[in-house]
């Protein structure tokens, strides 16, 4: 399928692991979100974006490893957290009312969903757009394929 922009996807298709075709499961979940509308204060104070990414990765079931943020001037914040099972990032633009958020998640037990949840409730996004990639190589899975229009 073609979307606007010229993003060509396609749905996933998982292929099998150890032959075993009763254990499917591809090797991550990619999910990148774009939340618009935030609240100006949400998105631009380090404290309250740490706090919502560090409740967002524990809501999700993940295992915190370390966590990293930085402030720009005059606003707008970058930070990961780093988890067992991946990382979720994000990069603010405030006076935009604008974030970008990258979650990716290894295993079964985690559901970046339910972090998108929580950043949602947290900054006060009004409107988001979404979209889930499997991750894995290509003998074991077959997943959503992006690209955009040549340069």
């Amino acid at each position: 399928m073609v979307e606007p922009g010229g993003l060509v996807t396609r749905e996933p298709k998982v292929a099998p692991l150890h032959n075993n075709a009763s254990s499917v499961l591809p090797l991550g979940r990619h999910v990148l979100i774009e939340l618009m509308g935030c609240r100006f204060d949400a998105i631009n104070e380090v404290g309250l974006v740490q706090d919502a990414m560090r409740d967002a990765a524990l809501k999700a079931g993940a295992t915190i490893r370390e966590l990293s943020f930085h402030r720009f001037s005059p606003h707008g914040i970058s930070g990961v957290v780093v988890i067992e099972e991946s990382h979720l990032a994000i990069h603010t633009w405030p006076e935009l009312n604008y974030a970008a958020v990258d979650l990716f998640t290894c295993g079964k037990s985690v559901d970046p969903w339910k972090a998108v949840e929580v950043l949602v409730s947290r900054f006060e996004s009004t409107h988001q757009k979404s979209r889930e990639f499997v991750r894995g190589p290509s003998d074991v899975v077959s997943g959503t394929i992006s690209s955009s229009a040549e340069h």
